[in-house]
């Protein structure tokens, strides 16, 4: 890590020994890579067409599963070969 391990905390299978870190809650982001044809567009409305796009899949936190929903995610379309 950049030396932040404090503040980032990091994802580890502690010992019961290691008090330091045993049960510590971890926030995991999974994202999915997209292979294919998109285009980007910023909010200026630049556009650039790629052949990858990173989208988030779901978050685990607290042992729980959590779904992407918000409108602020956006949509994956492919483009027209």
């Amino acid at each position: 890590m950049i030396g932040l391990q404090q503040d980032l905390h990091q994802v580890t299978a502690a010992a019961p020994e290691n008090k330091e870190i045993a049960g510590r809650e971890a926030d995991i982001s999974v994202l999915k890579m997209l292979s294919g044809r998109f285009e980007l567009r910023d909010n200026s409305g630049v556009t650039m067409p790629t052949s990858e796009m990173i989208t988030p899949a779901f978050a685990l936190r607290a042992d729980r599963r959590v779904d992407v929903n918000s409108p602020l995610v956006p949509t994956s379309l492919a483009i027209a070969a």
